[in-house]
């Protein structure tokens, strides 16, 4: 048995203390038959107010870590500061502080539910005629092109809304995808799938994969699509495709989820018609870590597109 340091470098960033310390800390105290571990902090003032919450129990050591078990664990710098978050874009919470999120517009939000659940209800009155099965991926017709455009602008109008809140500035000429584009690593928009359980036989669509920064309007079939019908419906109304409206609701329904995480109103405006998932988890690093009371307040930060 033997006793070692984790060291915490300075500043304290938050996430090294949060997360890192204690759980790698005492993974590798587990593994390695070791039976006290101690944190080392250079940041006073949020040592102080990590006692002052009860965060923070028995002594803290100032040694050096043993060399042999140094190169057992790894140390991020959290991206932002303790209290800081980026305004319309979610990130999970550090524990233990997840009772109290970041500020957000709830008049904003809400009004984006809204919006989806009408899509969603538009959605579900067109699989009552034609069943969202991939013989009918193909149909199309009136119903379907306005579906289209309902969802595709608001797909537009929530990207702006996201770039304005951050501080980027309304293009000269007008805005279009290749401002719209600049959300998807942001948001990690390409990560998400979504599925709709109650039409077991429709695949899970992934509506923001292979969105190229290069081709931003032609890399996303269903906004292509949505941008021929608009503007040339007598010539090119077959492109009104059923899968292409689907995937253009599932992107809504992504750029809810990856603004605010959870919305009031969700179960009741759309319930579970759509199951959103992830293929990868978010960085540590990238997670917003709560203000200790008395200490820091919540603070908006413009991401930097």
């Amino acid at each position: 048995m033997s006793n070692f340091t984790f060291v915490v470098q300075s500043p304290v960033r938050g996430v090294e203390f949060v997360e890192s310390a204690w759980s790698i800390a005492g993974d590798i105290a587990t593994k390695h038959d070791i039976n006290v571990v101690t944190i080392e902090l250079r940041d006073q003032s949020l040592l102080r107010a990590l006692h002052r919450e009860r965060l923070l129990e028995g002594p803290v050591m100032y040694n050096r870590p043993d060399e042999d078990i140094e190169h057992l664990y790894h140390i991020e710098h959290n991206l932002l500061e303790v209290g800081q978050f980026y305004p319309r874009i979610y990130r999970p919470m550090a524990p233990p502080f997840g009772r109290r999120r970041p500020p957000r517009d709830e008049v904003t939000a809400t009004s984006s539910l809204m919006q989806l659940a009408s899509a969603r209800e538009q959605l579900e009155r067109v699989f009552r005629t034609i069943a969202p099965e991939s013989n009918n991926f193909n149909a199309y017709g009136h119903e379907i092109r306005n579906l289209m455009l309902l969802a595709c602008t608001e797909v537009e109008s929530e990207c702006k809304g996201i770039l304005k809140a951050n501080g980027v500035k309304v293009p000269k000429d007008r805005w279009s995808t290749k401002d719209f584009v600049k959300v998807r690593d942001a948001l990690r928009l390409e990560q998400f799938e979504v599925s709709l359980p109650m039409y077991p036989s429709l695949q899970k669509r992934t509506p923001f994969r292979g969105w190229d920064k290069d081709k931003p309007t032609e890399s996303l079939s269903w906004y292509k699509a949505y941008n021929i019908v608009k503007h040339d419906r007598a010539e090119k109304f077959t492109e009104a495709k059923l899968i292409h409206a689907v995937d253009a609701v599932a992107a809504c329904a992504v750029l809810l989820a990856t603004q605010y995480g959870s919305i009031s109103g969700w179960e009741d405006q759309v319930g579970n018609f759509f199951s959103l998932s992830r293929n990868t988890s978010y960085p540590i690093n990238e997670t917003y870590l709560f203000p200790l009371e008395g200490e820091f307040e919540w603070k908006q930060v413009k991401y930097p597109f």
